[in-house]
């Protein structure tokens, strides 16, 4: 697992403390609330990227202990990494995506119509969820492996999702771009779009499953890699989702605040 010790120290650690390695990034770490870095790692630890404003996306490799930095005229304003640590998602200011491999090269990137304010990507990277400032939700799948994946289909009319290479764009309630949140479950079958208030969960082909509202805000959320639980929680909530049979269930804590759920 991998720490943030402070704006400048990084450490990877074995599951037992041992630390394997700890290195100082080469430009200071953004850790407040306007501009903040970003970070995203994949399922084992061996990928961790690192976005710092204004200088671009460093890349570490946990398992040969390596840095490398994807420039991109130093614009990348959100980050992801798939699962399996093959392939990172990146989004500039201006509301250009980027897919990467993690040997830091392009390949595949669009121009959005609004900036982007969430990115992500599956685990195997083959499909790509977009939030944008206008209130677009996309979804991009790639083609399998084997297969060129520069070249994919763009569908723009809903009658058109019958192909399983599809793409589709649609516009969804706005939710706030700052804190938001936007998941995306680790099969690509599932989305989850929230602002705190108002939780949105859509299927992989972009029709809303589920929708809910909460008086309260409710800033944390965990969605399965399978996609079938989806986790709220504050300080003192937490709220279960069933996304098979879309059964709730809510508690609420007086006598002890909640520090942290995992899923």
């Amino acid at each position: 697992f991998w720490v943030v010790h402070n704006q400048v120290c990084l450490g990877l650690y074995q599951s037992d403390g041992t630390n394997l390695w700890l290195v100082n990034n080469p430009s200071p770490l953004e850790l407040s609330r306007g501009l903040s870095s970003e970070f995203a790692i994949s399922d084992t630890g061996d990928v961790f990227a690192v976005s710092c404003f204004n200088k671009g996306v460093y890349l570490y490799n946990g398992i040969n202990q390596t840095l490398s930095q994807i420039d991109l005229d130093r614009s990348v304003a959100h980050i992801d990494v798939s699962g399996n640590g093959k392939f990172l998602l990146l989004a500039d200011q201006l509301g250009k995506i980027m897919l990467a491999s993690k040997s830091a090269a392009v390949v595949w990137e669009k121009e959005m119509s609004s900036p982007v304010t969430h990115c992500r990507i599956n685990r195997q990277g083959t499909r790509v969820i977009v939030a944008e400032e206008n209130g677009t939700l996309t979804c991009f799948k790639f083609l399998e492996e084997g297969e060129q994946r520069s070249n994919f289909l763009e569908l723009t009319r809903f009658h058109d999702l019958g192909d399983h290479k599809e793409i589709w764009s649609q516009p969804v309630h706005k939710v706030s771009a700052s804190p938001g949140l936007l998941n995306i479950s680790g099969d690509g079958r599932f989305i989850l779009l929230a602002d705190g208030k108002e939780f949105q969960l859509y299927d992989s082909s972009g029709s809303l499953m589920w929708i809910k509202h909460f008086m309260t805000r409710l800033p944390h959320a965990r969605l399965s890699r399978n996609g079938r639980k989806v986790l709220l929680f504050s300080d003192t909530e937490l709220f279960l989702l069933d996304t098979q049979t879309l059964k709730e269930k809510h508690l609420t804590f007086y006598n002890a605040e909640l520090n942290d759920v995992a899923l």
